[in-house]
């Protein structure tokens, strides 16, 4: 007997961000291989290393460092867009984020609502984790 696990999708509601937010929600794909986890934190853990960097850099920055620190900052955001689009992108056709979805996401809220972008992204990563480390049924 062959036993194929599905991809389960577990549904993230942009309500516990901000009521306001109402019915609106995101599905995750929860059980992702190991390798596209790691893709993920690989990319996290360069930008918080590409940030600690910047933050000790001589001010104020020639016009090419300036360029540099954007290129290597878009190239971790859109490795990270890359997996979010995997992991954001499993539900019917309607529901689905592309990265240009997500990165319009981004900036859009950038201004009035910063933080909702690092609260998706986390709010994922825990819906991950949680369905790994839950108690199955019996």
């Amino acid at each position: 007997m062959e036993i194929k696990i599905p991809k389960v999708i577990k549904l993230l509601r942009l309500s516990e961000y901000a009521e306001e937010m109402g019915d609106v929600t995101l599905r995750v794909w929860v059980n992702p291989p190991k390798a596209t986890l790691a893709r993920f934190w690989k990319a996290l853990q360069d930008g918080d290393k590409l940030l600690e960097a910047y933050q000790k850099q001589e001010k104020p920055l020639s016009e090419a460092q300036k360029n540099k620190n954007e290129a290597e900052s878009d190239a971790l955001l859109d490795e990270q867009l890359l997996v979010m689009e995997e992991l954001l992108g499993q539900g019917p056709e309607e529901t689905r984020l592309s990265r240009a979805d997500l990165k319009r996401m981004i900036v859009e809220t950038f201004e009035t609502d910063p933080v909702f972008w690092s609260w998706v992204r986390n709010k994922t990563l825990s819906l991950i984790e949680e369905h790994r480390t839950l108690e199955k049924k019996v």
